[in-house]
């Protein structure tokens, strides 16, 4: 795997450009062009095109990405908004997460077939982003018994609650005496 820096990418085009100049020995001047974009997602990206040449892509992960792409795959962005519980961990959309009591840290999901129907697990996509208060170190994927992989926090399997209407409602909490909305560390909080 390739890493290209900042002053790296000058010293290409420095060298690209040198290259195409009028001190080259080249009978005729390829046209090329450089990229660099970079993504608020946390992978940025430095594309180098020549017309003369076959796209390179060089990536390189953050620090914030690392622990969720272990497995392979990254996760979405996790945040923490206020319920009436607290302050507890919700999805992108806002939608409150909860962990199941009869889950084992660090270990697939046991909530399958009709439960995963009532209680969907946060299913990794995206890049793995933990929102301000959260603890990066904390977010992992772990692979479920149907091959779909799970967002995790503190090494609990999170789920969504079908019958949360909207962002911010938390009515799946205590549901049973085993699911718990999840606080900053990765932890239920009890009623």
């Amino acid at each position: 795997m390739y890493s290209i820096t900042k002053l790296g990418v000058g010293a290409i085009a420095a060298t690209l450009l040198a290259a195409c100049g009028p001190d080259s020995k080249a009978t005729t001047t390829p046209t090329t062009k450089i990229a660099v974009t970079t993504s608020i997602a946390a992978k940025p990206t430095t594309s180098v095109k020549s017309a003369a040449a076959p796209t390179t892509t060089v990536k390189s992960a953050t620090a914030t990405t690392t622990t969720a792409t272990k497995s392979g795959a990254t996760a979405g962005a996790l945040a923490l908004a206020t319920t009436s519980k607290g302050k507890v961990l919700v999805d992108s959309e806002g939608r409150t997460l909860y962990l199941y009591a009869k889950d084992t840290q660090n270990k697939p999901s046991t909530c399958e077939a009709t439960c995963a129907t009532t209680w969907p697990p946060e299913v990794a996509s995206g890049t793995a982003v933990a929102g301000t208060g959260l603890d990066t170190s904390k977010l992992s994927v772990l692979k479920r018994t149907d091959g779909t992989e799970q967002l995790a926090y503190n090494g609990w399997p999170l789920y969504r609650y079908a019958k949360d209407a909207k962002a911010g409602d938390d009515t799946g909490d205590g549901v049973g005496g085993t699911w718990f909305v999840v606080d900053a560390t990765g932890n239920a909080i009890k009623p």
